[in-house]
């Protein structure tokens, strides 16, 4: 094989993993949504994640906070009630 055609092959073969994995989240994904926040309720959410920080530091505890999608994910199925079976097993870290 010729090092043009070499090449061209390990391309192929980087873009093809690159592919399969693309791939294998889209499959596992299919049911996802995606949700876009407005500025009003990202600034909600980050005046959420500083009460709960400052409630933590006040604590005693590690003044960590869980992220901003974390938040919007869990009060999102808090008011449709679904049940989410990951965050009953792993409470997020610094959630109150």
């Amino acid at each position: 094989m010729s090092n043009n055609a070499e090449e061209v092959n390990a391309e192929f073969m980087a873009k093809s993993k690159e592919w399969a994995k693309t791939d294998k989240v889209e499959r596992s994904k299919r049911n996802a949504v995606s949700v876009y926040l407005d500025d009003e309720l990202a600034l909600a959410l980050n005046r959420l994640r500083e009460t709960v920080r400052q409630h933590n530091e006040a604590a005693g505890l590690p003044p960590m906070a869980p992220s901003l999608s974390w938040l919007a994910r869990s009060l999102l199925r808090d008011k449709l009630g679904l049940v989410d079976s990951k965050a009953a097993k792993h409470d997020a870290p610094g959630s109150v």
